[in-house]
């Protein structure tokens, strides 16, 4: 086989996979929360010029902390119930299973200090950023999580937690800069951890939490 005509070969598989693996529906913000916080998320997250609180400040633009008036202390709890459905077609067949992945908690904390006599504020915030719930029960009449055609029930979990030392210079009443070391740790579970084969894969549970970094 020629290098041409094994280019050619190759670049047909990948359309025709792509081809086979396109999704109609199309989603954004994916796993990240779309707010930090009760109060930012009561505003739709929409606090990046916008200091609300010390928490939406603080994850979403390091240097509005110094626009917050007075010095802030900020807990917050919010609570994510997922509707989360599996559908399957498989010859002619279409199934649909409701999973019930129960309520997860996102904690927020976030602390925000006015320096006496001074343009520097400082602040720290710990926040839940992200994560999903699936919990799939076994479902005869859905193929995949049919335990006689080889299906399983299936669990997944993940959380992502940023922790965010702030530090922010006013330059003057309308104008500040503001730099946040952002620290990110991430925890995922997937049970079973693959597609139902041979040999059959085993569950990911004891994974330790991954660390990240940025600024």
């Amino acid at each position: 086989m020629s290098k041409q005509t094994s280019f050619y070969a190759r670049l047909t598989a990948q359309t025709l996979f792509l081809m086979l693996t396109a999704t109609i529906a199309v989603h954004a913000q994916g796993i990240f929360v779309t707010g930090v916080g009760p109060v930012n998320r009561s505003m739709g997250g929409a606090g990046t010029a916008a200091p609300l609180d010390a928490i939406g400040a603080l994850h979403w633009n390091p240097a509005s902390i110094s626009g917050l008036a007075t010095s802030e202390l900020g807990f917050g709890v919010e609570t994510l119930l997922a509707d989360i459905d599996l559908s399957s077609t498989i010859v002619g067949v279409n199934a649909k299973t409701s999973g019930e992945p129960g309520t997860a908690v996102i904690p927020t904390i976030g602390w925000v200090h006015h320096l006496e006599d001074s343009p520097v504020t400082i602040g720290l915030g710990v926040n839940g950023v992200g994560g999903f719930r699936n919990n799939m029960p076994m479902d005869a009449k859905n193929p995949l999580l049919d335990p006689a055609a080889g299906g399983t029930p299936f669990f997944a979990d993940a959380e992502i937690f940023q922790l965010t030392p702030t530090l922010s210079y006013a330059l003057n009443d309308h104008l500040s800069i503001g730099v946040a070391p952002t620290i990110t740790a991430h925890r995922l579970s997937i049970i079973p951890l693959g597609p139902p084969i041979i040999p059959a894969p085993g569950p990911s549970q004891g994974n330790r939490v991954h660390w990240g970094g940025g600024v």
